[in-house]
Parts: C-alpha cells; structure tokens; sequence
C-alpha cells in the first residue's frame, strides 16, 4: 500500500515483511478495527481509534500494532488497553506525511 503525501513524500506499508499466515491476520484484524471502531480523534500527529471492546479486544489491538510496527516502521504505535469498562484505544501517528497516509489507509475524510 503506497501513498503519495504533500511534498512529494511517499510512504508505503512493506506487506513483504509480513508471512501469508501474517498478512491474512492483518486483514482480518483490520476488518475487525474497522466494524469495532466507535471513533477517531483526530491528534496532532495522527489518530486515536477508540474501539468497542465487544468487537474487538486490547489483545486484537496489540496484535494488529505488531503487524503494523513490522509493515510500516515509519509509524508511531501506542495501544492503550483502559480500565474496566474503558473502551481500548490505538494511536497512529508519526507527523503530517504519516498521518496523511493514514487518513488515506484508513478513509479519513477531513472537512473544512
């Protein structure tokens, strides 16, 4: 996956780095990420996925951030599990190349 940001800058994930089992876990992970997501916060450098903990765990979390810190190393990673009855979160970022690669990866649309 390769995306060409402001500046000229382009970033892409190395799915390569990732084996068959992996890379079809990731994309399972991913779907999962994405039904279980109830919001995105937008911070300065990146996202914050709060997720519902009824369709997807810390431990998916954790899992999906080891594939990506293989995939896509350029990436700062941070998952926070939360206390009872906290929804888990996973923060993407990494400065405004990155975090326009992943509104682009993730469908982010930002409006004026």
């Amino acid at each position: 996956m390769e995306t060409k940001c402001g500046e000229g800058v382009r970033l892409f994930c190395d799915l390569s780095a990732l084996d068959v089992a992996q890379r079809k876990r990731r994309v399972l992970l991913d779907q999962l990420l994405q039904v279980g997501t109830v919001d995105i916060v937008e911070l300065p450098d990146g996202y914050a996925f709060h997720v519902d903990p009824v369709s997807i765990i810390a431990q998916h979390l954790e899992e999906f951030a080891a594939f990506e810190r293989l995939c896509c190393p350029f990436m700062t990673i941070a998952v926070r599990a939360g206390g009872v009855g906290a929804q888990p979160v996973l923060e993407l970022g990494g400065g405004d190349a990155v975090k326009e690669f992943i509104a682009a990866q993730f469908g982010i649309r930002k409006w004026p």
